[in-house]
């Protein structure tokens, strides 16, 4: 089975591979699995690769943002993250 959360931390292709690098650079040699690769490709990707750019920029250069709740894990077997994230914007 190919795990995407797996396949993109895979520390013999990319360095300090737990770390989020909003600038990290890819290219064919560490490329990221989540959109898949050649004829499998997701046709939206590139537009999804934007939009996540663009909502990270954006939310670095804005308010702070601070967690106000508990979070509620959501975890498939393909996919992971937030079922709930309460947050606040601190100006």
């Amino acid at each position: 089975m190919f795990l995407l959360g797996s396949a993109n931390r895979d520390e013999r292709v990319f360095q300090n591979p737990d770390f989020f690098d909003i600038s990290r650079e890819l290219t064919p040699e560490n490329r990221i699995m989540t959109f898949g690769d050649g004829i499998h490709a997701c046709l939206g990707a590139p537009l999804a690769r934007l939009a996540g750019r663009v909502l990270v920029e954006t939310l670095l250069e804005g308010p702070e943002i601070r967690v106000v709740g508990l979070p509620e894990r959501w975890a498939k077997q393909m996919v992971r993250g937030f079922a709930n994230l309460p947050v606040k914007f601190v100006d």
